[in-house]
């Protein structure tokens, strides 16, 4: 009976040799017409087989033993020759032969004649010599040997497949191919292992951190607005009526948007004296919109929309009115993520440059303009706060105001309003001039304590978390994911303009020692394809004057000017940075100043969409 040693090389160790001999072995797949008999391993010294097993792929294998003088060498086989613990299958003493093989050779009789091994079949070219390894032979099976083992049902089932037995399946498809077999020219084919090379650490740039409007909820609601108004005087007809929708206010609440507003009519009717007169009505409303999700603190985008008006005179002196009004609702939230750019549609966005906090205690005394028994209570809240960017620094100035509340001698309680200007900084690194900044103040903690009747002590604890964030555009990748209000890019165009003026000084002066600018109240309006640009260039003049002192004086140049962005249409949002590039100055005479100013407008046209966009890790509930 002929016994099949299967040698894989996932069954050796790292530090183990594999025989090659010239040539090659060549083995004949024979196929069983009769179940076969469970594999055996090699009959033990002394006579005796085994129990019959299972054999696993490679368990066969024989390696010499190490010792001092033969390590590491292969040891060499020679056609014809045995291994000196193993015998022949065919020269075993049919009396040591065991009951089970004598049962299973009478019923196999065919097979083990047409299976014996005849030692003339070797090739004569198996001499047993090792051959030597190429490098990327050694890299491959390196490789596989640290691998872990397939389970043995897949591979032979691939295996089997692979010989050409039956078609490929799907499941054994190809595999990744390693560098080693792709350096031979190799191709991946059905059964065909291989590693798969896993891209290193650092190679891949990690997707921009930016802060977006991620959309919690969206509707559209309806409102008639219906009234009756008493005309100043007699009236013939009504010519038209014009309404817009003005003050609109909302208030969030769980799961609803509160609106508040006014609408704002003008009346234009034809009088007895055949005179078009014109009256103007404004109409409170409110109403409420269901949004699934809105919770307060969110952000709110409302846009009201006048859709028709129907009137009716009732009679010369009255007039009664229908306005539908259409209110479209969308609540968004700002939310940082790693959005995966791709070939989506571009779109600007505020990356995220860095983020901090800081508390500040602002402690005071404050005399009271009554003598007081006790205080009831304090509020503050932070006004007219104002921000710099500097390198790396946000410096923040801004007013704690405060209203005590105190009970008096005569048991009637006070008010009294106090504000405390206060300055601090904070440290964002990356942050540089130019740059936005959002800042959110809290009022974490406010004690304070009556020292005497007519002083108070105050101490408030006020946290300040800083995000700076710098405008940038990408094409996004567009996919299941987050669900945001994005702001794609129409188009952007850059003008210059030079902004020329003669000015009269107070005084004479020697010589000028500095003109400083800056723009500002920058308007802008869009119509077809063009935006119109208006705004003051207001300028500080320091100059020295015959006493050899400095003069301060300020000026303010109104300019306009407008830009080509085809795609530009009203309604658009519009983005402007403005910078002074050169100031030009020459003093004429004593008095006069001539001045040049070349203004930079950078323009961009941006239209908010509603865009679904794949996100590095999804964000539960509102990501999908």
């Amino acid at each position: 009976m002929r016994i099949t040693q299967i040698i894989t090389a996932s069954s050796l160790k790292p530090d183990d040799n594999i025989l090659y001999a010239p040539g090659g072995f060549r083995f004949r797949l024979r196929r069983r017409r009769k179940k076969t008999s469970p594999l055996r391993v090699d009959a033990a010294p002394g006579g005796r087989d085994p129990p019959a097993v299972t054999r696993e792929p490679g368990d066969g294998l024989s390696f010499q033993e190490e010792t001092g003088g033969n390590r590491g060498k292969p040891m060499e086989i020679t056609a014809g020759e045995k291994k000196p613990d193993e015998e022949r299958p065919d020269e075993k003493n049919p009396g040591e032969i065991g009951s089970d093989e004598k049962n299973l050779d009478e019923k196999d009789q065919d097979e083990k004649s047409s299976d014996e091994i005849n030692p003339g079949e070797i090739s004569p070219d198996v001499t047993g010599m090792p051959v030597k390894e190429t490098p990327v032979v050694q890299e491959e099976e390196e490789e596989m040997n640290t691998r872990a083992r397939a389970p043995t049902g897949s591979v032979t089932k691939c295996g089997a497949y692979g010989h050409g037995e039956h078609d490929t399946p799907d499941a054994c498809g190809s595999l990744p191919q390693h560098p080693a077999a792709q350096e031979r020219g190799e191709t991946n084919g059905p059964g065909d292992t291989g590693v798969q090379e896993i891209p290193k650490g650092g190679e891949t740039l990690m997707d921009p951190l930016v802060r977006a409007e991620v959309v919690i909820g969206e509707a559209t609601k309806q409102l008639l607005i219906e009234s009756n108004l008493t005309l100043s005087q007699p009236a013939l007809k009504i010519r038209n009526i014009t309404a817009e929708i003005r003050d609109l206010t909302t208030e969030l609440i769980p799961d609803k948007v509160i609106i508040q507003g006014l609408l704002h009519k003008q009346i234009f009717f034809v009088g007895e004296d055949n005179i078009v007169h014109h009256q103007t009505e404004e109409a409170p409303f409110s109403t409420f919109v269901d949004v699934f999700g809105a919770e307060p603190g969110m952000n709110i985008q409302i846009h009201p929309t006048v859709e028709t008006i129907l009137f009716t005179l009732l009679n010369p002196t009255l007039l009664h009115q229908k306005v539908v009004t259409e209110f479209f609702v969308k609540v968004t939230e700002p939310t940082q993520i790693n959005i995966r750019e791709g070939n989506g549609p571009l779109v600007r966005l505020d990356q995220v440059i860095g983020e901090a906090t800081k508390q500040e205690l602002l402690e005071n005394m404050v005399t009271l303009e009554s003598p007081a028994i006790k205080i009831d209570d304090i509020t503050a809240e932070i006004a007219d706060l104002s921000v710099e960017v500097l390198e790396d620094k946000i410096v923040l100035q801004g007013v704690l105001h405060k209203q005590i509340f105190f009970i008096g001698k005569d048991n009637v309680e006070f008010h009294q309003a106090e504000n405390v200007e206060f300055s601090t900084f904070v440290d964002v690194p990356g942050a540089e001039p130019g740059m936005d900044v959002i800042t959110e103040p809290t009022i974490e903690f406010i004690h304070f304590e009556l020292i005497d009747e007519d002083t108070v002590l105050q101490k408030i604890v006020v946290e300040f978390f800083v995000k700076v964030t710098e405008s940038v555009q990408m094409n996004v990748a567009l996919g299941p994911g987050a669900l945001l209000k994005l702001d794609t890019v129409v188009g952007e165009q850059t003008a210059q303009l030079l902004i020329e003026s003669t000015l009269g000084l107070t005084q004479p002066a020697v010589k000028i020692r500095e003109i400083m600018a800056k723009v500002e109240q920058l308007m802008a309006e869009v119509i077809e394809d063009k935006i119109i640009i208006q705004g003051i260039v207001h300028k500080q003049i320091f100059f020295i004057n015959q006493n050899n002192l400095e003069i301060h004086q300020s000026e303010d140049v109104p300019f306009s000017t407008f830009v080509d962005i085809p795609g530009a249409v009203p309604g658009m949002d519009v983005r402007i940075k403005p910078q002074i590039e050169t100031i030009l100055f020459e003093l004429l005479d004593p008095d006069k100043l001539r001045q040049k100013v070349v203004l930079e407008l950078f323009v961009k046209i941006t239209e908010s969409q509603q865009l679904q966009v794949q996100v590095v890790v999804p964000y539960p509930p509102y990501y999908f």
